[in-house]
């Protein structure tokens, strides 16, 4: 899932509806939630869970105590775990839902598109790795049109007005963007090797790409292995336009 997914939880939220509101990145619960992983009182572990239960609570030991035990826990105590960002009266949940959501709406599409996957990505690389790999992503975000729109926007003191992430590959770059395309790369011939980390970068994070060989007429020949990798990830990764 591309985009921030915020989950709104009240009343009963248990196994299953445990489980999916901490596969949400965020998640809003009313006061009277109630959540558990019960399937240990059927003879059965919660398995699929497990992975995103352990990044999330705050202790090894209460992640595995909940697993054993198949209690139910309030809204109050999955916040102290950090299973629950906000806890909050019923009556508010969609107004305090609606409030995060159009908070994390103004922000540049683009960038929280890049940054949802580097964070997550992150989680899994050790330090040194997840050095290198911020390095190059903020690269990506620093030379797209938002992250120099963000920037002209604080200097002159006004709102910015979000686009499409790209470097202008071609002097009709509207005309590509309509194509669906998210990111555009200026990058031809033997300067295709110079990016090629980038782009890879970039099209792991999930952005739809132009096709490097076929919808735009540019000399790749002159590198035609990186070229053919590169369709071949886009295409793997279902990001290619």
């Amino acid at each position: 899932m591309k985009k921030i997914v915020i989950a709104a939880v009240n009343g009963y939220a248990l196994a299953g509806g445990t489980g999916f509101a901490v596969c949400c990145d965020l998640v809003i619960a009313a006061e009277d939630a109630v959540f558990g992983l019960l399937e240990i009182n059927v003879g059965l572990f919660p398995m699929t869970i497990a992975p995103a239960m352990v990044r999330n609570v705050t202790s090894l030991k209460k992640c595995l105590e909940l697993f054993v035990t198949g209690d139910r826990f309030s809204a109050q105590e999955a916040e102290s775990m950090g299973l629950v960002n906000k806890v909050v009266p019923p009556d508010k949940l969609e107004e305090a839902t609606m409030e995060l959501a159009r908070k994390i709406a103004s922000k540049s599409p683009t960038t929280l598109q890049i940054g949802k996957q580097f964070f997550y990505n992150m989680l899994d690389m050790e330090y040194t790795q997840a050095t290198k790999y911020a390095a190059e992503m903020i690269s990506i975000v620093a030379v797209s049109e938002d992250g120099q729109e963000g920037q002209r926007a604080f200097i002159e003191k006004r709102e910015p007005r979000w686009k499409k992430l790209g470097v202008n590959l071609t002097n009709d770059a509207d005309a590509v963007f309509s194509q669906g395309a998210d990111i555009v790369i200026q990058a031809t011939g033997s300067a295709l090797l110079r990016v090629k980390e980038q782009l890879i970068s970039i099209i792991n994070a999930g952005l739809n790409v132009v096709s490097t060989c076929e919808e735009l007429s540019y000399p790749w020949d002159k590198e035609p292995g990186i070229s053919a990798e590169l369709d071949a990830l886009a295409k793997e990764k279902e990001c290619y336009c």
